[in-house]
């Protein structure tokens, strides 16, 4: 099967802008079908500050920013009093935000804690919880679409259309960053935790993507699986969290000899690929971002994608790593 040799540019969609979040074109929210996706896509998302004193969050400028950013799209927020907090509702969409003065309970973010990434990244998650005191959260939703509710006019004062399945969810990841990526300029948490990719993401990693207006890092969780290779210049398997509600299927790359940062590379590019064209490569594919690299595509038992790294510089790499995932429940 010949070879697919995917662009760079198609990792625009997750690199910084010289500003911070433009205003979107009409249009920019594209509808893009379900075709393809074979796991159900989640109708809510969260995002918590995690921060060390107790903080209030701008509601009302929030609201403003958000309409300036999206506003553009047809998409308008508009701002409702909740029994716990603030509601921020636009046209198939609404944004709860509440304010707690305690820390986060530990049982919520036990999973994120017990991934490998932080140690492979030189993070301390463990040590951001503890220090935390206080959290803002937030809880995006996908709702019923209701006359008069919301304006939801697009740029030339139409009727905007409600959005796909696919789409609502795009739009409930990018609106979340928008308001979570405001709102920390403001509160300066010690670290965010994303749950649609179960990741902790230390106040730094979290500002480095502020001018992103889709950030792919950011919905993905790189879980290493299994045990660490003894050989610890060995990349071990790891498990995308967040893939699914991204590209539909669940995703891993098997152990290689690369850095971290390379193979994240490759992944992205694989990610915002299939995304551009609705679709995966299909089982036996090959792909590379260089001259002298193959990364086939393989199909995981449980239905999943899985990334064999086969040739690097023109020289096998991965013996027998095309079996790889054949081997894997």
């Amino acid at each position: 099967m010949p070879k697919v040799r995917i662009n760079r540019f198609l990792l625009a969609i997750s690199l910084p802008s010289p500003r911070s979040h433009r205003k979107t074109p009409a249009g920019l929210i594209a509808t893009i079908s379900n075709q393809g996706f074979a796991v159900p896509l989640p109708d809510r998302i969260t995002a918590t500050l995690l921060l060390a004193r107790p903080a209030v969050a701008d509601a009302p400028g929030l609201r403003v920013h958000l309409n300036e950013v999206l506003g553009p799209s047809g998409m308008y927020f508009d701002q409702f009093p909740a029994r716990h907090g603030t509601t921020l509702s636009a046209r198939g969409l609404t944004l709860e935000l509440r304010e707690r003065d305690l820390p986060m309970p530990r049982a919520r973010l036990d999973r994120a804690l017990a991934s490998g990434l932080p140690d492979m990244l030189h993070e301390d998650w463990a040590g951001l919880v503890a220090r935390h005191r206080a959290a803002i959260s937030m809880e995006l939703r996908r709702v019923p679409i209701t006359e008069r509710r919301t304006r939801g006019l697009d740029a030339d004062g139409n009727e905007a259309p409600p959005p796909n399945e696919r789409e609502a969810v795009d739009l409930m990841l990018m609106a979340g960053h928008i308001a979570a990526s405001w709102i920390a300029q403001s509160t300066r948490p010690l670290a965010v935790h994303w749950g649609q990719s179960d990741r902790i993401f230390p106040a730094a990693r979290f500002r480095a993507m502020e001018g992103m207006l889709f950030p792919l890092p950011l919905y993905l969780h790189p879980y290493p699986v299994g045990e660490q290779p003894e050989d610890r210049q060995i990349l071990p398997e790891l498990e995308f969290v967040g893939a699914p509600q991204l590209i539909g299927h669940r995703l891993r790359t098997a152990p290689a000899r690369v850095r971290f940062d390379w193979m994240m590379k490759r992944v992205l590019a694989f990610v915002a690929h299939a995304r551009a064209n609705d679709s995966i490569l299909a089982e036996g594919s090959v792909f590379g971002l260089e001259d002298g690299e193959s990364i086939s595509v393989r199909r995981t038992p449980d239905g999943g994608v899985g990334l064999v790294l086969e040739e690097r510089n023109n020289m096998p790499v991965a013996r027998g790593g095309e079996r790889y995932f054949h081997h894997v429940a």
